[in-house]
């Protein structure tokens, strides 16, 4: 097997009602214990139930809508 690599972002974010009041933040998916290859095999579905969780984790305290997106 290949050696991992570590090079894709986690973003998460929220938005607001309220002028201003969006925001995101940027981290590397190996904070989230991903390697690139361990991120490819998961399935969509498995997938999207991390970055819902990440992102009601990150921006608990917002009250709004938060989302995730992870890019190479």
């Amino acid at each position: 097997m290949a050696d991992e690599t570590y090079t894709y972002k986690l973003t998460l974010g929220y938005g607001t009602p309220f002028t201003g009041g969006d925001g995101k933040d940027t981290f590397d998916l190996k904070d989230y214990c991903y390697s690139d290859q361990e991120w490819d095999e998961l399935t969509d579905q498995q997938r999207s139930d991390l970055l819902d969780e990440w992102a009601t984790e990150n921006f608990w305290n917002q009250g709004f809508g938060a989302w995730g997106e992870v890019t190479e």
